[in-house]
């Protein structure tokens, strides 16, 4: 049957590859257990051997799904076993580093014999449960060797759906919209219209169509999306509905409080507001949540989706919208798309659409099944493979709410991304799921293999992600973040919930989400999702956890103290945490410690103990100064957060970590081991770094052994020079030479760099990756860098060059090509010496300089008087603070203009006509007399401010305008407007 292996054969391959390693064969060697290893591996492999078909069986067998259950449960067991063995071994090799590995073993083992013990013990228990499910296999006729296992084959390019387009839905949408933007005097306020079908018809992209429609901003003066799932807080929605209509946080700590901010700014407003996925039958609960609402405009609007029937009439005061299935033809067109069938399509592979059709009939109008079956087909072309799906069995089970269609796209998955996608059931409904997050989780459960290749485990993780996103298990979507500056939009995806269904019946009883309230904390449980008064009521039931995610801040701290206790776990992630208990080092098996946003002040000493820590997250621990002394002896560190603590200096001996591919911040400290030399053995280093402190590179010689030019999978570096004025700008610039990176940098940032000149690999055109480049603060530089033939740059930030008063011909460099051919956006401030820019010349025509810039910023630059390159075809954002500027060259694709401070600008016009210009801002600018355009199309915003010597303007405007604010223009006496303006 399966495509792919079933669910247990990756678990079982990492069984067989931890047995055959070098740690655990010395243990078995020393203790003369090589039999019962050996037995072992043979019950193993006579399991293996019917996977597949209990697999296929338990889902319609309860005797199968019984036997598969304590399979998985023997088989976890198996492996915290031998990861002990490992970890041990490992230990008691760091503190004998002078013996031969066999002699570490061996003393280890003879001086640990209640470790031996135990061990043997665990062994023969899990060899007398193998024995019993291998004796009962025959009994339940599971067969050997059944359905085929061909290798698996990542899809070569990643499928990202098209979100933009809707099939089948016009009519749909269409009635909807009318019903939006009907304003009936009749009508109830808030009108509430419900959108109701079973999960998979598509509601939620139907509702996400209409809101983002383009009249609806035009008849709502507010709007606000909020999704409720299945526990309905009448509190919890209120926040929800209040800050996406405000786009603020409330402070408010009770029901009455929230309502009535929300009252406040609703009064006389009209509204949209969608509740999506909404699951409450309560109807108490529902009135109260009305009450704020019912303060609107007349003509506000809910729209509500469900799968209830009872719910929608239960909210509705327009009649229900029921959202019928896909037709044929809509339904083909989707899975058509998502299977990547072309009208190109070879006449052998015609076939294909024969199948697909019959394959597009079982999904019955279901447009979720036939995206994810598309995307399970996507760039398969045998129709054997095809035919596979059409005439599995599944389609026919019906003994749950899980759509048959998405089991069979599960079976057909590769073994490893069966393990990583179940998991995923720790996840509830509607949880926001981060991409690092999860590939940092799978590590730590161990459910990645390792390529034999030059692939990182976290490229093999991102690489499963990426499969699961592109077979529709995954979608991609936003969600606000709250942080220092107010609200972010972070990428993030969701799992659909028929996907969240599908997850948590494959994970069944090994794990608990903390909200489906339908399952069991049981002793089995290995992946936990929960709150701290549940761990607390649970914390002896759960021995053999191996993921806890906490999810808020309320933990007894005799919890805590037990939390130490769960020696089997793997991942820890408690954001609440200001303290860890000291025996936190007992831990042996835990991979992944994210303390991120927590307010721990330092880490217990005990930390350094876990051998096995491959993840360490730190971020946003603002009160946290130092990590522990021996931290390098975490030489299993892979991941390594510190921003936004308040660290000041490393560790020593960082270098030992030759497994770290992540470590975001890096402080070079005074002494040689915390100098910046350290980095040289982190050959793994990836994605960002930040090395701040360079003024204590006191030899060149450590800037060669960091080796930042052989780091060729870092992509983003900023180099930082702590601020303390100049003592020996050579000096300095034979450290930065020393520091040049890798070419494959794509974004690069230089910051209080103290020399006068910079080395000549900045701005080499060998670095054909550069898209972003930042110098900033480097005050006693000049002249600037050649940076023109950096052919890939599209950012560049110049900021605080105190000493540059020219920007010349050396800036555009040497060579044949146009100079900033690439270059998008360009940016000058703080350059308070700067006099003038020398205009780029060519020999021949057509070849200037920047080519397509679309935005120029120059602030804070006082002494400007030259400013702009004559010819800027694509420029669409100007930006100008500079009191000696006389004269600005306006280029027709602008569409904002911002001009301030420009002391000695008399006149403002452009030579062509600016019907791409929407935004206009002037201000300041007190010798200003005349604004010369001719007419002006596009233009929604007009502010003038303190330009007291304008005295007359004509406003040859269009009908876009929507903002005009003219004030402290004490000479203006006359303003005329375009006809079509004056109504």
């Amino acid at each position: 049957m399966p495509v792919g292996e079933a669910f247990l054969s990756a678990t079982l391959g990492v069984l067989f590859d931890r047995m055959a390693s070098r740690p655990v064969l010395d243990f078995f060697k020393s203790q003369q257990l090589n039999a019962p290893l050996k037995k072992l591996k043979n019950k193993l492999t006579i399991i293996n051997r019917v996977l597949d078909d209990a697999e296929d069986k338990r889902h319609t067998d309860p005797f199968v799904k019984q036997w598969h259950d304590e399979l998985k449960d023997v088989v976890y067991d198996a492996e915290d076993l031998l990861d002990e063995i490992a970890s041990e071994v490992q230990r008691s090799e760091i503190e004998a580093q002078s013996q031969t590995s066999l002699q570490k073993a061996q003393d280890f083992a003879s001086s640990h014999n209640p470790f031996k013990r135990r061990k043997n013990e665990r062994l023969e228990k899990i060899l007398e449960t193998l024995e019993d499910l291998v004796d009962q296999k025959d009994a339940l006729g599971l067969m050997d060797g059944i359905g085929g296992k061909p290798s698996y084959q990542r899809t070569p390019t990643t499928w990202i759906p098209d979100e933009s387009v809707i099939y089948g839905r016009d009519d749909d949408k269409e009635a909807i919209m009318k019903w939006v933007l009907s304003d009936h005097p009749n009508i109830s306020n808030p009108d509430v219209l419900a959108i109701v079908g079973h999960g998979g018809l598509g509601k939620t992209t139907l509702a996400q169509h209409v809101y983002v429609s383009s009249t609806v901003p035009d008849c709502f003066d507010k709007k606000s999306w909020v999704c409720v799932a299945e526990e309905f807080d009448v509190f919890k929605v209120t926040k929800d509905i209040l800050v996406g209509f405000t786009n603020k946080s409330s402070n408010a700590d009770n029901l009455n409080q929230l309502q009535s901010e929300l009252m406040l700014v609703l009064t006389d407003q009209k509204f949209f507001l969608v509740l999506d996925d909404d699951w409450n039958r309560d109807y108490s609960k529902w009135e109260d949540l009305l009450k704020p609402l019912k303060f609107g405009r007349k003509g506000s609007k809910i729209l509500v989706t469900t799968r209830d029937e009872a719910v929608a009439n239960l909210t509705r005061t327009s009649p229900i919208y029921p959202l019928q299935k896909l037709s044929g033809d809509d339904c083909w067109s989707l899975f058509e798309k998502h299977a990547s069938l072309g009208t190109d399509m070879p006449s052998t592979h015609r076939d294909l659409v024969w199948i697909g059709k019959q394959i597009v009939k079982k999904c019955d109008g279901l447009p979720l099944a036939a995206k994810v079956i598309g995307g399970a087909l996507r760039g398969k072309r045998e129709s054997e493979d095809w035919k596979n799906i059409l005439e599995s069995d599944t389609w026919d089970l019906a003994n749950d709410n899980i759509l048959p269609v998405l089991k069979i796209s599960y079976q057909f998955l590769q073994s490893e991304l069966k393990r990583c996608f179940a998991y995923c059931a720790v996840f509830p409904k509607d949880c926001a799921i981060y991409k690092e997050q999860v590939i940092r989780l799978w590590m730590a459960e161990g459910l990645l293999t390792q390529s034999k290749g030059n692939e990182d485990i976290e490229q093999v993780g991102e690489g499963c992600f990426d499969d699961l996103v592109s077979r529709s298990f995954f979608q991609k979507s936003e969600r606000k973040y709250i942080c220092r500056g107010g609200f972010l939009m972070r990428k993030c995806f969701l799992m659909h919930d028929l996907i969240n269904d599908l997850a948590k019946s494959i994970s069944g009883e090994f794990c608990f989400n903390g909200v489906d309230r339908s399952c069991e904390i049981t002793g089995r449980i290995r992946h936990l999702r929960t709150d701290g008064w549940e761990l607390g009521k649970h914390i002896f039931t759960i021995k053999r956890v191996r993921t806890i995610l906490l999810t808020d801040w309320a933990i007894e701290e005799e919890v805590i103290d037990r939390l130490t206790t769960l020696t089997r776990l793997r991942v820890l992630c408690w954001h609440s945490s200001n303290e860890l208990p000291d025996a936190i080092g007992n831990l042996m098996h835990l991979r992944c410690l994210d303390l991120s946003n927590s307010t721990i002040g330092r880490l217990p000493d005990s930390v350094v103990s876990l051998w096995n820590l491959e993840t360490l997250i730190l971020f946003n621990c603002e009160e946290l100064e130092e990590l522990p002394a021996k931290i390098s002896q975490l030489i299993n560190l892979s991941q390594l957060d510190i921003r936004g603590t308040d660290l000041t200096r490393m560790p020593p001996h960082m270098g030992k970590l030759k497994k770290l591919g992540e470590l975001d911040y890096y402080i070079v400290g005074e002494e040689s081991d915390c100098s910046i030399k350290e980095l040289g053995p982190l050959e793994r280093l990836r994605g960002r770094l930040l090395i701040g402190n360079l003024r204590n590179v006191s030899q060149v010689q450590e800037s060669v052994e960091a080796n930042l030019k052989g780091k060729e999978k870092l992509k983003k570096l900023s180099l930082v020079w702590n601020d303390e004025g100049i003592e020996d700008s050579f000096h300095e610039r034979n450290v930065l030479e020393k520091l040049q990176p890798h070419s494959n940098i794509e974004q690069l940032s230089i910051y209080g760099y103290a020399g006068t000149r910079f080395p000549d690999w900045v701005g080499n055109s060998s670095f054909s990756n550069m898209v972003v480049l930042t110098l900033e603060e480097c005050k006693y530089c000049c002249p600037l860098p050649a940076l023109g033939q950096l052919g890939s740059l599209k950012r560049l930030s110049i900021i605080g060059f105190e000493e540059i008063t020219v920007v010349g011909t050396e800036f555009y460099g040497k060579s044949n090509k146009p100079p900033f051919g690439c270059l998008e956006s360009l940016t000058f401030i703080g350059m308070r010496q700067w006099k003038e820019w020398v205009p780029y010349s060519s020999k021949d025509e057509g070849d200037g300089a920047f080519p397509l810039l679309q935005k120029l910023v120059i602030e804070d630059c006082p002494n400007l008087i030259k400013t702009l390159p004559v010819d800027l075809p694509s420029l669409k954002m100007l930006a100008i603070d500079s009191p000696e500027v006389n004269q600005l060259d306006l280029g027709p694709a602008l569409e904002e203009i911002k001009i301030y401070n420009c002391e000695n600008l008399k006149c403002l016009f452009a030579a062509a006509e600016l019907k791409h210009l929407k935004r206009l801002w002037i201000s300041s600018c007190p010798n200003l007399k005349e604004i010369q355009f001719t007419h002006l199309p596009s233009l929604t915003k007009l502010i003038i401010t303190g330009s007291d010597s304008l005295e007359s303007f004509s406003l040859d405007l269009g009908p876009a305008l929507e903002e005009i604010d003219i004030w402290g223009c004490k000479g203006l006496n006359c303003l005329s407007a375009a006809a079509e303006l004056e109504h």
